[in-house]
């Protein structure tokens, strides 16, 4: 999920961060359902890792990385290189802090009571990837 805000910022030197969708379940409101006993999600994947909005919330497409690979099992590395077999290992659109740096950062903005995605951040205030902000 994507994070913009002053907090970001001084953290990382960095307008946006890239967290963990399970790093939102800290925030007042938000938790794992455990009576939902299926789900059903798609990954979007494009020739580059992008930003993208899901319900009007700026997401994150899918991302083949380094890490990615090592955690996906055999079978579904292999049944992607198969319907992909151009693709190659990405870099991410932003900045992936360590699963530490992203709690640290889910806690200060819990502690100090801050959007994840603060006006006037550089997301909403100008283009993602040279869209013209009314494209999204």
């Amino acid at each position: 999920m994507v994070i913009s805000s002053n907090i970001v910022r001084r953290m990382f030197a960095s307008d946006v961060a890239l967290v963990a969708a399970i790093r939102l379940t800290e925030l007042p409101g938000i938790y794992v359902d455990d009576t939902v006993k299926q789900v059903e999600y798609f990954h979007l994947i494009f020739s580059r890792h992008e930003v993208v909005f899901a319900e009007s919330a700026p997401t994150e497409s899918f991302l083949m990385n380094h890490e990615t690979k090592r955690t996906l099992p055999k079978a579904q590395r292999e049944e992607f290189e198969a319907l992909f077999p151009e693709a190659k290992l990405e870099i991410a659109a932003h900045l992936i802090p360590s699963n530490a740096l992203q709690k640290e950062l889910i806690r200060r903005h819990v502690k100090n009571d801050k959007d994840l995605l603060a006006p006037q951040t550089a997301l909403q205030s100008t283009n993602v990837d040279g869209w013209p902000a009314s494209a999204h």
